[in-house]
């Protein structure tokens, strides 16, 4: 069995499963730090800007912002999610 290399999509899938399961302890700077992470990954090194996956990311890290009390930067997250979401499916 081969192992993922660094820019993988399966690190970038097990980076968001961690962000979520920090979410849910309560543990949101660890989940923020996995969630800018994996979007970083998704936008950078593997998908480009407007991919399906990065606004699913843009959308963990808009719940989270949320959750902490900051509706301004969960707005802002939400609409680029939706952005690229109507390109999708346009």
């Amino acid at each position: 069995m081969r192992s993922p290399t660094p820019n993988s999509p399966q690190i970038a899938i097990s980076l968001n499963n961690l962000g979520e399961l920090y979410f849910w302890l309560g543990r949101y700077q660890e989940a923020q730090q996995k969630y800018v992470e994996t979007l970083a990954m998704r936008k950078k090194r593997l998908l480009g800007d407007e991919h399906p996956d990065v606004a699913f990311s843009l959308n963990n890290l808009a719940t989270l912002l949320a959750a902490t009390n900051d509706p301004e930067s969960s707005l802002f997250h939400c609409i680029q999610a939706s952005q690229i979401n109507r390109q999708d499916y346009s």
